[in-house]
């Protein structure tokens, strides 16, 4: 059935239909893709002689740190250690030297596939060894021009989209209020029956607090090097790409569910490990002050993190003091405060968690509000003898995002009503719905800086860079300081503010000041800053994951052999594929968050508006702009 069209003696000019511009695009990116493999294969490999490239590896950094060759070039490395022994691997290429001081060592081969090939030390040479990268460009570097071009596509698809159909995603979609989870965990026999016991929650913390025992003690008695610790290993190659590309895309909240730092706090206040114990808990059960009752804290804490990042990612020590002082932190605010105010007000991992919870399916809310409403005691907010009342203090009753629930399910347990749903929705459903809030903006800009800073100085090839970020007592820390406060505090924050005005006065939107859209267009940086993080997680985990098996065998670096896997030698994993991982990853980042801008404005254009699309222009080149930086950085 054809669509409306508006009356009028000068009404809007025919616009493309949405077929043709879906084949159009279609069309475009089949002759771009062509012509790349056109233009590849038709390069031919001929036979000259080497041109030679004389590295020189010091710690932390090669000199030059990045080469540039033209495909089919036959080239000779010259690898020199001008301090200690340093060693080369070129992905990609089967090129693995080691020199030795005063020693150079040399291999040959031909550039035969264009694009970016990191090479990094293979020889322990320090606290940040894994860091230790360069690259070399083989041109035309078709990986990186074919995934710009396709993510420019992406955003003139959108204009496109905006262009033909104002109205877009308007018609068929139901009231919030009436969308409800799929697939709920509750009414399911089996995950019904586990998530009522009080033994549930208690079962997941036991071998949580194993794993932080052993880190603890690995961290502060195994092998000060990193790769060579079980803290490093365990924390930084399991945990957190377990996290990035699965429980919080996938989960939201889910390691909350799980993490073992609240848990001794939680049990001295209820004097109890399992069951319910009735009466005051051992506390002193003061409430939060008022003025700290935001994000803010948790954003201070996550900066705070993340300027000491490589020293906690490369220093087991490190690594152990961090992760026991949250625990004692959380611990004594247990003694201070009510229910779990470090997990809701502090821990700057739960910051994390809790932004980009937003665009995750697994949720929990109540099946029918109007339930809630009528039942006048809230046992989920007061407690029964089935369970506590909520360590979060959130009522579900009102619960309209992932970010405010712990999933501890203690709700589940309490509620006389049987009104409690944990399941699925719509990934990204949040996202559209939720009323901007500075903190949270900030939030959003923060934990995306931290991806772009992270991802120039860990893996990019700038020893300097890595210099400054080495340590607070090194001059150069200051600038590591300046380059991350100032890209999470004033260059996002500000070409978001840009965006923002100029989408204001290009669309004449009477309805929003510059400052709410500015708030309001932060959600969509969302789902970009998500997928940055898991590109960036990629990589690490690409790099470092090969240490597993050797230390899992040797925690402590004593020559052990536990699992006969100690002597496994260390390769890159999936090096081949992960350009295209990266680049799936951006531009489903990019797709997402135009989607998530356009549900965001679509309230704000009127549909006969031919400025709509115009307006449109500045918040979507924003989010290309950061895609794009992110693609150079991963591909250039």
């Amino acid at each position: 059935m054809a669509a409306p069209v508006a009356s009028g003696p000068a009404g809007p000019p025919t616009r493309p239909r949405p077929g043709l511009l879906r084949a159009a695009l279609l069309l475009a990116v089949s002759l771009a893709a062509l012509g790349t493999g056109i233009a590849v294969l038709a390069r031919e490999e001929t036979p000259t002689a080497p041109r030679e490239i004389v590295i020189n590896a010091q710690r932390f950094a090669y000199d030059p740190p990045v080469i540039r060759v033209n495909q089919g070039e036959r080239v000779r490395l010259v690898l020199r250690s001008l301090d200690v022994t340093h060693g080369l691997a070129l992905e990609g290429y089967e090129v693995n030297l080691i020199a030795v001081p005063s020693r150079e060592v040399q291999a040959e081969f031909v550039a035969s596939k264009p694009g970016k090939f990191r090479f990094r030390c293979t020889q322990t040479c320090g606290n940040l060894h894994p860091f230790m990268s360069g690259n070399l460009i083989v041109e035309p570097n078709w990986p990186l021009r074919l995934s710009l071009g396709l993510a420019g596509l992406l955003s003139i698809a959108f204009l496109g989209l905006v262009w033909t159909r104002p109205d877009a995603g308007t018609s068929g979609r139901q009231p919030r209020s009436q969308q409800g989870l799929r697939l709920d965990l509750v009414r399911n026999r089996v995950t019904g029956w586990l998530l009522r016991r009080r033994a549930f929650q208690f079962s997941l913390f036991l071998p949580m607090m194993l794993v932080l025992f052993l880190v603890v003690v690995a961290g502060f008695r195994g092998s000060p090097v990193g790769n060579h610790n079980l803290a490093i290993i365990l924390v930084w190659m399991a945990w957190w790409p377990l996290m990035a590309l699965v429980l919080i895309p996938v989960g939201g909240r889910a390691w909350c569910t799980v993490c073992p730092i609240p848990a001794p706090g939680e049990w001295a206040q209820r004097l109890a490990l399992v069951g319910k114990r009735e009466g005051r808990p051992f506390s002193l059960a003061w409430r939060w002050p008022a003025f700290l009752h935001n994000m803010w804290p948790q954003n201070i804490t996550f900066l705070a993190v993340a300027a000491l990042s490589t020293v906690v990612l490369t220093t087991p020590a490190a690594t152990a003091a961090t992760l026991l002082s949250f625990a004692v932190l959380a611990f004594l605010l247990a003694l201070m405060f009510r229910e779990r105010s470090f997990c809701q007000h502090v821990c700057p991992v739960g910051g994390f968690i809790g932004l980009y919870s937003l665009a995750a399916p697994l949720g929990l809310r109540v099946r029918d509000a109007e339930v809630c409403r009528n039942h006048r005691v809230k046992d989920c907010l007061q407690g029964n003898p089935a369970g506590y009342g909520c360590p979060w203090a959130e009522y579900p009753g009102t619960i309209e995002r992932n970010s405010h629930c712990g999933l501890c399910m203690e709700c589940v347990k309490t509620c006389p009503q049987d009104n409690i749903a944990v399941g699925f929705q719509s990934p990204g459903h949040d996202l559209a719905h939720l009323a901007g809030r500075v903190d949270e903006a900030y939030r959003t800009f923060i934990t995306l800086a931290s991806a772009l800073v992270y991802t120039l100085v860990m893996l990019g090839p700038w020893g300097f860079l890595k210099a400054w970020a080495a340590s607070p007592l090194r001059p150069g820390y200051a600038l590591y300081m300046a380059l991350l406060l100032g890209i999470s505090l004033a260059v996002i924050p500000g070409a978001s503010l840009g965006a923002a005005y100029l989408f204001k006065r290009l669309a004449s939107v009477t309805g929003a000041t510059a400052r709410q859209l500015w708030l309001s267009f932060s959600y969509a940086l969302v789902p970009v800053g998500l997928l940055a993080w898991a590109a960036f997680t990629l990589t690490f985990f690409s790099a470092e994951a090969a240490y597993l098996p050797a230390v899992l065998s040797d925690p402590l670096g004593r020559g052990w052999d536990l699992w006969g896997t100690a002597d496994t030698q260390w390769a890159p994993l999936f090096p081949q594929a992960l350009p295209y991982l990266q680049t799936a990853a951006m531009l489903l980042g990019l797709a997402w968050g135009l989607s998530v801008l356009r549900r965001r404005t679509e309230v704000l254009l009127a549909p006969q508006d031919q400025r709509a699309w115009i307006a449109m222009v500045p918040p979507a080149a924003l989010l290309f702009a950061i895609t794009a930086t992110f693609l150079w950085l991963f591909l250039g």
